[in-house]
């Protein structure tokens, strides 16, 4: 247990009841691409995505996922199990054959008692929701789905080119096969304010999702985003502006929904800003203080 169990529903504890200990992610990368990158509903994919940071630990292209596997479990020897983490891009913007031979390798290690698999709220059916009820009975199984935010406006200017209510829609389908739904949502978009950020966060409170990750929106090299940046035509928020935010978040977010992620982060060599992303002890301490606060 850590202080911060005390404040919000940590993935920490979560995870330590559902399998009564520690348990980690791996992240595995299978080259998948996005319906808004590869020309269907659009190209370049988000304006702040660059596929570069993606990249887990160790990884390099077109490694087996078997391989990624095996790599993250000698580097995390002490832990005693896994998630099998499909995050790059939107696993489910594949071929039902692909996704299958992409999940095979999972069942080879017993010490992998989970499935969590990144993906977008458009991009299911009804061979891919068989084949998640499948995954279910062989394994737990999350899905990450990203939103960004609950303003259709916002999605359309940032490229995600699908909509609120498609994500609304799949959450609830998804519920209905007791998957449980993790998701995305970033604090800081291009003309949003906190409001905005409220308005997401309550839409979550409404729907049956079990998960949140919340990111703070930052700017990478090689991105649209880093040319509105440098046009000053966007901002990024400092880190006491987006403690702030985040800790009025956590406050009104519903108590049985478990945090997944604090922060966003990114590597130090594709980073544009804000640079103190990269002092995450620094933001932990201080979000803690400000949490003790608030709370007392």
């Amino acid at each position: 247990m850590t202080e911060f169990d005390k404040y919000f529903y940590t993935l920490n504890k979560y995870y330590r009841e559902l399998f009564g200990c520690r348990t980690q992610r791996i992240a595995i990368r299978t080259e998948s691409t996005c319906p808004n990158r590869d020309g269907t509903k659009a190209s370049g994919g988000c304006i702040y995505c660059s596929s570069e940071n993606l990249m887990p630990p160790g990884y390099y292209k077109n490694k087996p996922v078997k391989e990624q596997i095996i790599d993250s479990m000698n580097r995390n020897k002490k832990i005693k199990k896994f998630i099998a983490y499909f995050q790059d891009h939107t696993f489910t913007y594949n071929s039902i054959e692909r996704m299958q031979a992409s999940i095979k390798p999972v069942f080879e290690f017993d010490r992998i008692i989970g499935i969590s698999i990144g993906t977008r709220p458009d991009t299911f059916n009804k061979e891919i929701i068989n084949l998640l009820v499948e995954l279910k009975e062989k394994r737990y199984l999350e899905i990450e789905l990203g939103l960004q935010s609950a303003n259709d406006k916002t999605l359309e200017f940032i490229n995600r080119k699908h909509t609120v209510a498609e994500f609304v829609n799949a959450v609830k389908m998804l519920a209905d096969f007791n998957i449980p739904v993790i998701a995305h949502i970033i604090i800081g978009l291009p003309y949003e304010d906190k409001n905005d950020f409220i308005k997401t966060r309550d839409l979550l409170n409404r729907l049956p999702v079990k998960g949140v990750k919340f990111h703070n929106l930052h700017i990478l090299k090689n991105t649209y985003l880093e040319k509105l940046y440098k046009e000053n035509k966007v901002n990024v928020l400092e880190m006491d502006e987006y403690i702030d935010i985040l800790v009025e978040l956590i406050k009104g977010l519903r108590k049985d929904i478990v945090v997944y992620r604090l922060l966003g982060e990114a590597s130090m060599q594709l980073t544009i800003a804000p640079q103190w992303i990269h002092k995450k002890d620094v933001f932990m301490n201080k979000l803690l203080y400000i949490l003790r606060k608030q709370f007392c």
